[in-house]
């Protein structure tokens, strides 16, 4: 095989293996229908991107953007280990342990992918592909409760199937589906022709709706509005149609706080594909929520801040937080960690607006902003391969494709100056 060959079989295999992540295929595949742990293709995965560079006789290296990433992987891992070993609990202890292990790994062999300009775009389409698959399959879940692509892992009991509820798509927690559609929009926006942005943002902010996840909506229209205000990745200025975008998200998240959307749902003759509890969800001001599952996550958040306090250093030990209520973690990835790893573990958490400072990019700053703004409201975050892929590649790859953007249009201006 030659060398072009051998090049395009490891880019369909780098587009392959970020598209499955993010879509959370493996987990939706193995976890939820089959029924096998979810690493298990996790390691097939990297298994496989580790086969290409082999064949490739490229060897595993990583470029110099990419070392602050994974020191902080390691040390983030490191921290755990700590925790683990200090305070071990019983086997929920052990699975944490393990999904961070597979989140460094995964982030290492993504970091090991960027190779060239094609590698990156391989994993950026990937992440663009994924992305709008789910905004998708979100739409006609909501659309078509018949359509239902899973069923949550609170409702799998058959009778609900084809009931009305919060559309999850490949992910069985609706929030944690939302999640990843925003953060893989901010990604996938840098990879795509101006023009097509506004309907990119369009399509998400519906996928986004059609999860209720309040979370989202917000930092969806955070998202939006500071890739068109900043004018993130874009050449020309295009200042009408930025504005007009941030405009829109301006005038949809004022009737999202001020709790008007049943109110203009039920003018459209829409609220029968509502439940009565999306509808609460909706109708609550967003300033003074006091539905019930706002309710539950201050509790969780109270008895996650607890066990902090009573072990501020090394934590309660990893696993700690997942059943404070029934079957319900802290839904609070910060106090999560504070009440697993302690103030060490959290440390090493928050570090990761370090790396993304260093990377000296505003694109990859805004991410961590939002992936933080996300893990107020997400437990387990890191449970999903789709979060471990964003990451990697929003703080590497990005960073290094923006700045070669703005690099050649320097260039360029050079060259208009010089001609006149």
């Amino acid at each position: 095989m030659n060398k072009n060959s051998t090049n395009i079989f490891t880019h369909v295999i780098i587009f392959v293996v970020v598209f499955i992540f993010v879509s959370n295929i493996p987990r939706y595949v193995l976890s939820l229908r089959v029924g096998v742990v979810p690493w298990h293709i996790w390691l097939m995965c990297v298994g496989l991107l580790a086969f290409v560079f082999l064949f490739n006789k490229a060897g595993i290296e990583f470029k110099k953007i990419s070392i602050p990433y994974l020191i902080w992987a390691m040390s983030f891992l490191g921290a755990a280990s700590i925790s683990l070993l200090v305070v071990y609990r019983d086997g929920g202890s052990l699975q944490q342990f393990i999904q961070y292990a597979w989140m460094t790994i995964i982030g290492a062999s993504i970091a090991s992918a960027m190779k060239d300009k094609a590698s990156i775009y391989s994993a950026g389409y990937a992440v663009l592909c994924a992305t709008v698959l789910l905004a998708i399959l979100t739409v006609l879940e909501f659309l078509d409760p018949s359509f239902q692509v899973i069923v949550d892992k609170y409702f799998e009991d058959d009778a609900t199937v084809g009931a009305l509820n919060r559309s999850g798509a490949l992910f069985e927690n609706p929030n944690n589906n939302g999640h990843a559609m925003v953060l893989g929009m901010f990604v996938s926006q840098f990879f795509l022709p101006q023009r097509l942005r506004l309907v990119l943002f369009a399509l998400v902010g519906a996928g986004v709706f059609c999860t209720v996840s309040r979370t989202s909506l917000v930092v969806w229209g955070v998202a939006v509005v500071l890739s068109l205000g900043l004018g993130l990745g874009y050449e020309k200025k295009n200042y009408l149609s930025r504005f007009l975008g941030v405009a829109s998200v301006v005038g949809l998240s004022a009737v999202l706080v001020t709790g008007k959307i049943p109110e203009i749902l039920s003018l459209l003759n829409l609220e029968q594909s509502m439940t009565s509890g999306m509808m609460e969800r909706l109708s609550s001001s967003f300033f003074d929520q006091s539905d019930g599952s706002t309710n539950i996550r201050k509790e969780l958040g109270k008895l996650s801040l607890d066990l902090f306090l009573a072990n501020p250093v090394f934590g309660a030990g990893l696993g700690a937080t997942e059943n404070l209520i029934d079957h319900l973690g802290s839904h609070n990835q910060f106090l999560k960690i504070a009440g697993e790893q302690g103030g060490l573990g959290l440390l090493v958490f928050m570090a990761l607006m370090v790396v993304a400072f260093y990377s000296r990019s505003v694109s990859a700053v805004i991410f961590v902003l939002l992936f933080f703004t996300i893990s107020l409201s997400s437990h387990s975050m890191f449970a999903y391969p789709a979060f471990s892929a964003l990451i990697p590649i929003a703080l590497i790859f990005v960073p290094n494709m923006t700045r070669g953007n703005r690099t050649r249009r320097v260039r360029r201006r050079r060259r208009r100056r010089n001609e006149h």
